[in-house]
């Protein structure tokens, strides 16, 4: 599994959103879709933001189960609605479901069913960091059970 996503870990300033380096140049991700990569560094961006918010105490438009959630040592997530998600990245709903599948995949986010006509709850993770595994093909890290 891929490693969970810190503020230390992350460039932030406000305004842009940032490619993760290895995303472009490592065998591990190289068939990662352009449109799964650009909608991970959208999500990702919206994740550091709440994140961000969080831990400078801005807790005022967050739901009452995502702050329970944090208190009580659980992962941090956000909520998008694929409607949600088709405005923000100008892809149809059936984009949207396919790039969050190829990054389900490669275990990028999580993606939790709520059911009831809720929003799904989305858990974002890191870009695999580890040098022995970015070498590999997705096929490669994937048959020894390290994606």
């Amino acid at each position: 599994m891929n490693p969970k996503i810190t503020l230390d870990s992350q460039p932030y300033d406000g305004l842009n959103y940032y490619v993760p380096r290895e995303i472009v140049d490592a065998p591990l991700y190289k068939k990662l879709s352009k449109k799964a990569v650009f909608a991970y560094t959208f999500i990702r961006g919206v994740f550091v933001e709440h994140l961000l918010k969080i831990s400078n105490g801005d807790t005022k438009n967050f739901l009452d189960e995502y702050l329970f959630n944090l208190k009580t040592g659980g992962e941090p997530f956000i909520i998008r609605e694929d409607e949600e998600l088709s405005i923000s990245l100008h892809f149809s709903i059936p984009e949207v479901i396919k790039v969050k599948n190829e990054l389900k995949k490669y275990g990028l986010i999580k993606e939790v069913l709520r059911g009831a006509g809720l929003p799904n709850l989305i858990y974002v993770y890191d870009i695999d960091d580890r040098p022995e595994v970015l070498q590999m093909t997705f096929e490669e890290a994937k048959s020894k059970g390290l994606v």
